[in-house]
């Protein structure tokens, strides 16, 4: 059986987020970012290492209905920890660095610049560095407490998030289970093209709206006429209606 509807309806439940951002480019825009585009590049590679960190916290600590999934997710996880970890002491090294320069000589500029740039050489100088060299900054680097703390502080978080959500990932996978279950019982049965077909009266609906606690179900073939199927608080099917 599809199960469209099925995990439409978890999606309310579980709760979703879709984030849009659109960028429109000017001119003038485009000569600012030119001037700063290695300040830009070392703020792209610093999101990418907080949300790195973050979501491996977050796939690491929840819960996962499949044991394929868990595995996958938590191997994801580490390919996706270590560079952001990596990156993210790297960063937090000369942030600390142009803090204590700034304490000293109170320029602000300077030390924005000079923290940035250092940065931006120390990741992609020319020729790279040894595998070697590469261990020992790190191993240098973790051995500095204050360089760890903001890593571990991203990593944490997630992990606590992940921790937050497997209550609500159970709800919505016994409500899954019980709605498909639901279904069955009902003579209801969901085919591809997302049409759902009401084998015990012969009757093929289309999905009018998906809502938290009623689905709508037009008939087809019967205009003016609707069917639904009530949702219960918990996000399990309460009744199918047939056609009222």
């Amino acid at each position: 059986m599809s199960k469209n509807l099925i995990s439409s309806t978890a999606k309310i439940i579980g709760g979703s987020a879709v984030a849009a951002i659109g960028f429109s480019f000017g001119r003038d825009i485009y000569k600012s970012i030119k001037k700063r585009w290695k300040k830009l590049l070392i703020l792209i590679i610093l999101f990418l290492a907080i949300l790195g960190a973050f979501t491996g916290g977050v796939w690491i600590s929840r819960n996962y209905k499949h044991i394929f999934d868990s595995m996958k997710f938590r191997l994801l996880s580490l390919i996706v920890i270590f560079p952001s970890y990596i990156t993210l002491l790297y960063i937090s090294y000369f942030s600390i660095l142009g803090y204590r320069k700034f304490i000293s000589s109170n320029d602000s500029v300077n030390v924005q610049n000079i923290q940035m740039d250092a940065v931006f050489d120390s990741v992609l100088q020319d020729g790279g560095i040894t595998t070697m060299t590469f261990i020992n900054n790190v191993a240098k680097l973790s051995s500095s407490t204050e360089n760890v703390i903001f890593a571990v502080f991203i990593f944490a978080t997630g992990m606590l998030v992940g921790f937050a959500q497997r209550s609500k990932r159970k709800k919505v996978w016994a409500a899954e289970d019980y709605n498909e279950e639901f279904m069955e019982n009902n003579s209801l049965l969901e085919h591809e093209d997302k049409t759902i077909e009401d084998t015990a009266n012969d009757i093929t609906y289309r999905v009018d709206h998906v809502g938290t606690r009623r689905i709508t179900l037009m008939p087809l073939g019967k205009r003016g006429k609707r069917g639904y199927i009530n949702i219960a608080e918990d996000g399990r099917y309460a009744e199918y209606t047939g056609i009222v």
